[in-house]
Formats: structure tokens, C-alpha cells, sequence
């Protein structure tokens, strides 16, 4: 008989490996309780905001890190433990982190005071980035630290600034920690004072992809993606976050918080949509909620909400609605003082008149050249630039977004029109989508009689397209096409 004994074998192993327990899944569920019970315990205070809450805390940590770096560029003593030595490692990395922690706190924002259960008044933020490590035990996890930021959430709404600022808050808490346990170690080299963890936590930060995990995380998005007119969700994260930016200032300067903003803006957008305008596309432009936060319906959603704009943006919003005529009477009113200036610079007090008139032409038109790079100067100080909302085409066109991209030329020789059709299938090599597609828009050039109708150029260029869409057939891709402008001849 043959021999089995391998069999066997494998059997055993695999029924020892079935038998083997099944690693289990982190319990998340004391960190839920600990984020629902600080909520609960924490009292906003609505009155009380500090412009730089942390920029005491960043300079003390600043100053501390100092004499621990000057420590840990010397060469590493004979005994030390595995800590000092992780510590001695990664210490550009935590020197990067806290300049980058330094730099962000320089920003002034509004960050929600609370008062603790203990009556200390301190940033919210700090109060949960503190809780949250302390109730991981400083081992940073994405999934545990969305898990703890749902929970708390459950209670109190996070504003949309506090959000994106809670993970470098959560640096500083840990450089903070790291500063400690190193003070300790450059005093017992062989101790151990967690600071494997304390890195390891830094390091997982720095690598994560914070777009992706912070903004599920905004309630307010998750109203303004309910747009009635289906834009917003499909939209490049900028411009996400330019409506959330419009929205939250609406909210900061009004009655309303920013769950009741959004919450309005997406009820008007559902009202346009219930009452249809004559033209299609009116009803689709009213029915997005970014008509309410950066087009003409701002004024309707501020009126909703009782919205009190700061005079700077008063001024701002009086400058964009009257464009022409006060960029026109700035040039005009610079141009004159500069021109002003100018000629009683030139002239003498006892100058005759035909004088001053020739000064006065000969500095118009640099005063005027310069008046227009002065004032375009000002507006851009005054209204910096934003970025137009566009939709996130990296995965390709939709099927309600088909495009031709047309590029009008004239048809002069034959080598010109190979060139043509050369650059239409470039464009197409570079930019190959199903619902993409290419064409030459093409005429001929004036002609002193009658043209014929079967010119050669056009033949030429007719085939070249043809060979073109036959080169790539069957590829779901888009195709090539040619519009030549009929011709009529006009003998005037």
C-alpha cells in the first residue's frame, strides 16, 4: 500500500490550525463610552474664543525640545535602552512635527472654549485630544480615532474648523508627551517611559491621508450632499471645500449654527426644484446647493438665516457688485493724481499755461499705465482669488458630461493639414475616454472667385480623419470628426 504518512500529517496540521483561536477585533467599545461621556461633560462656552489658544503651549514646547535635541545629537552612551535609542532615531522626525505643529497654531482661528468637569476653561479640542489618547493608551489608530470622533459627535457637533484642526492638536499632545519621557531618559538612560509608542503614534500620523478621513467625518457635508441637482458629491475636494468654507462663515456671522446653514441652503435648493422654470437649465442652476453659498441665491439663504457680515465683507461684497464703476473711477482718480503730482513736479509756479498742457500730455499716458498696474495691484490684495467649483473628472467623463473638443483652423497646404490631423490624434493618445471625443473645425481661406465645392484640401483632410477613426475602432473610445464650414461666395 502506498504510504500515507504525509497525509495524515497535512490533516493534523490543518485541524491544529482550525483549532487555533481567531484574533480578534480591537473593542472599541470603552473608546465610544469615553468620547459620549466627555461630550456630555464638557459646557460650551459660546462667548469666549482666543485667537491663538495653543500658541503658549507650542512655545513651551519649543523651548523644552531645545535642550533634549542639544542632548541627543551627541554620540549614545554605552547602556541605554530601547526607548533612548528610539528616541535618538526618529528625533528629526519628531524635530519636523513640532515645526510643522509651530507653523499651523501660527494661524489665528476660533476654536470653541468649553469648561472642563474639573472648571478649568480650556479649547475643546484639547480637552478631546487629551481624552482620546488617554483612552488609547497614546497608540494612534485611523479606525479607533473615527470611531471616537463618530461617538463624540453622537452628543456635540464638532465645528467644521475644530475638525481639521484636531489632528495637529493631537501631535502637540503627543510631542508634549515625548518631550516628557525624553527629559526623563536623558536622566536614566535604561529606563522605559513608552516612548516606542509615543513615535510609533507620530509616525502613523504623518503618513495618513487626512482629506480621506476628516471629511466623512463634517456632518454639515453630508447635507450639502443631498443636492437636489446631484453636483456636489461629484465634485474635486477643493471645491467641496470651498462651499464648506462660504458656508461656515455664513454660520460664524449669523444666527445659525453650521448643521442649520447647511440644512437651509439644501431646503431653498429643494424649493427651486419643486417650482420649475421655463428653461431647463435655470431650474438645474437654482436646484444646487452652491447657488445659495457662492451665486446669486447668497442674498436669500443670508436673509434665512439672519446673516451680520463684518464691514470687511461688507466692503468686499459692496466691491464685487459694482465692478466696472469703481475699477473705472479708480483708474480714472489714480491716473489724475499721478498725473497731478507729476506736472507741478515739471513746472514752475510762474509756467505759462501752453507749458502745462504739454507736461500734462506728456505724463498721461505713463500715469495712466500706471494707475491700471496699481489698481489691479489693490484688487488682488483686496479680493484674492478663488477657485472656480468644478466637478472630479480624474476617473473619467460621465455619460451626462460628453465633450467635443473642437479646435478651429484654416486649411492652407497639405503639409498643414497632415499637421492637423497628426496634433487631433495626439490629443486623443493623451486623453483617451469613451465619451471624449475630437474634431477640426476648418474652413479655406478667401478666395478673389468662386469656390469649388470639391476642394482637395478638404478631400485630404476628409481621409486623414477617416484613417484615423479606423485605426482605433471597437476600443471604447471617443471618435474624430470633421466640420467644414460651407462655403458661399460673396463677389462684393
Amino acid at each position: 500500500m502506498p504510504n500515507t504518512d504525509h497525509l495524515e500529517l497535512a490533516c493534523a496540521e490543518a485541524e491544529g490550525l482550525r483549532q487555533l483561536p481567531m484574533k480578534k477585533e480591537p473593542d472599541l467599545h470603552p473608546l465610544r463610552q469615553s468620547a459620549v461621556e466627555l461630550a456630555r461633560n464638557l459646557a460650551w462656552l459660546p462667548g469666549q474664543h482666543l485667537p491663538r489658544p495653543f500658541r503658549n503651549r507650542c512655545q513651551s514646547l519649543a523651548h523644552a525640545f531645545k535642550p533634549l535635541l542639544a542632548a541627543l545629537e551627541s554620540p549614545l552612551p554605552r547602556t541605554v535602552s530601547d526607548d533612548f535609542r528610539w528616541l535618538h532615531d526618529n528625533v528629526r522626525l519628531i524635530e519636523a512635527e513640532m515645526e510643522d505643529v509651530v507653523e499651523t497654531f501660527k494661524i489665528p482661528r476660533k476654536i470653541p472654549q468649553v469648561r472642563a468637569p474639573n472648571g478649568s476653561v480650556t479649547p475643546r479640542l484639547a480637552a478631546l485630544a487629551d481624552n482620546f489618547l488617554s483612552a488609547a493608551a497614546y497608540r494612534f489608530c485611523k479606525s479607533d480615532f473615527t470611531e471616537y470622533i463618530q461617538a463624540f459627535q453622537e452628543v456635540t457637533v464638532l465645528k467644521c474648523v475644530e475638525l481639521w484642526e484636531v489632528v495637529p492638536v493631537i501631535k502637540l499632545v503627543l510631542l508634549e508627551r515625548l518631550v516628557e519621557c525624553g527629559s526623563l531618559l536623558l536622566e536614566d538612560p535604561t529606563g522605559s517611559f513608552g516612548v516606542e509608542v509615543l513615535v510609533r503614534s507620530l509616525r502613523d500620523i504623518a503618513q495618513t491621508g487626512w482629506k480621506d478621513v476628516i471629511e466623512p467625518l463634517i456632518l454639515l457635508d453630508h447635507i450639502l450632499r443631498e443636492d437636489p441637482a446631484g453636483a456636489y458629491s461629484r465634485m474635486d475636494f477643493d471645491s467641496r471645500q470651498l462651499y464648506r468654507k462660504k458656508l461656515v462663515n455664513i454660520a460664524d456671522h449669523s444666527d445659525c449654527t453650521e448643521i442649520e446653514v447647511a440644512s437651509e441652503t439644501l431646503t431653498l435648493a429643494r424649493e427651486a426644484r419643486k417650482q420649475p422654470d421655463a428653461d431647463p437649465r435655470v431650474t438645474l442652476r437654482r436646484s444646487h446647493v452652491g447657488f445659495y453659498l457662492l451665486a446669486e441665491g447668497t442674498t436669500l439663504l443670508e436673509k434665512r438665516v439672519g446673516f451680520h457680515p463684518p464691514i470687511l465683507q461688507r466692503f468686499h461684497a459692496f466691491l464685487r457688485a459694482h465692478p466696472d464703476e469703481l475699477y473705472l473711477a479708480g483708474v480714472a482718480s489714480l491716473t489724475f493724481a499721478m498725473m497731478s503730482g507729476a506736472v507741478l513736479f515739471l513746472t514752475a509756479p510762474h509756467s505759462s499755461l501752453e507749458f502745462i498742457l504739454l507736461a500734462t500730455l506728456a505724463v498721461l499716458l505713463p500715469s495712466s499705465q500706471s494707475a491700471v498696474q496699481v489698481l489691479n495691484h489693490l484688487v488682488t490684495l483686496m479680493l484674492p482669488a478663488e477657485i472656480l467649483p468644478k466637478l472630479d473628472l480624474s476617473e473619467g467623463l460621465p455619460r451626462d458630461c460628453v465633450t467635443l473638443v473642437a479646435i478651429p483652423t484654416v486649411l492652407l497646404n497639405a503639409k498643414q493639414v497632415h499637421k492637423l490631423v497628426e496634433d487631433l490624434e495626439v490629443r486623443f493618445l493623451g486623453n483617451q475616454d469613451p465619451n471624449l471625443h475630437f474634431a477640426l473645425l476648418t474652413d479655406l481661406s478667401d478666395s478673389p472667385e468662386q469656390p469649388r465645392e470639391d476642394n482637395p484640401l478638404v478631400g485630404l483632410c476628409s481621409d486623414l480623419v477617416r484613417r484615423v477613426n479606423e485605426k482605433y475602432p471597437g476600443q471604447g473610445m471617443g471618435s474624430f470628426l470633421l466640420l467644414h464650414r460651407h462655403r458661399i461666395y460673396n463677389p462684393r
